[in-house]
This record gives C-alpha cells, structure tokens and sequence, in this order.
C-alpha cells in the first residue's frame, strides 16, 4: 500500500529546479480547451474515487488503466451518439442559455465583425 505525500515532499518537488524529462513530456496531454478541461476532471473525480476506496477496503487500482477507461467511454459516447441522443432528448438539462449572448451578437455585427458557426455536426 503506497502512503500520502508529506508536505515538506510535494513542497520540494513543485517549487525545486525539477526538469520534466522528454518520457514525462511525451505522457501529458494540455488542457487547452473546455473540453480537455472537462476530462481532466472527470479523470481526477475517478482517480479520486478508486483512491478512496482503496483506503478504506485495500483494493488497489491502477490509475494509468483508470485514465485510459475514463478516455476510451468518454470517446465512444461521443463517437456512437450516446450523448447526441441524450442532449437532442433534454437540451435544457444540457445547454444553459447565456443572456448576455445576444448583445454581444448584437455589438460584434454593429461593430462591423464578420461572424462564422463552426461546429462538427
């Protein structure tokens, strides 16, 4: 059973001249959009949750196998409709209505702005 980190470690390791080796490099994905941001928390909720639950029953879990299942549902949902047909089914559980969207609408093309949708249905 691995034991936590202690402060004075994690200290250490975030504020020292740690390089980020190019095996280190290769393993991490960037958090560049909404959705990236999204997956990253629902790995962690995962992640956290196996932790959990190895804390308190001993089961223990591989978290690199926990990432690439959260990664591979997260991929099929959205690649065979599942979550299509779920949003299409109840949009207002989905999409929250921004108020403020039609004024900036407004003010862009008022603004002279050109404005183009670009979605990947």
């Amino acid at each position: 059973m691995h034991s936590l980190v202690g402060y004075m470690v994690i200290m250490c390791m975030y504020f020292s001249d740690r390089h980020v080796s190019h095996g280190e490099l290769s393993r991490m994905k960037p958090l560049n959009d909404l959705f990236s941001i999204a997956e990253a928390c629902l790995i962690a909720d995962t992640v956290e949750l196996f932790h959990s639950k190895q804390t308190r029953t001993g089961e223990s879990y591989v978290p690199s196998s926990v990432v690439e299942d959260v990664q591979t549902a997260i991929s099929t949902v959205h690649v065979d409709g599942t979550m299509q047909s779920a949003v299409l089914a109840d949009p207002a559980r989905f999409i929250r209505a921004s108020p403020q969207l039609g004024s900036l609408l407004d003010h862009l093309t008022s603004s002279g702005k050109q404005m183009f949708l670009c979605t990947n249905r």
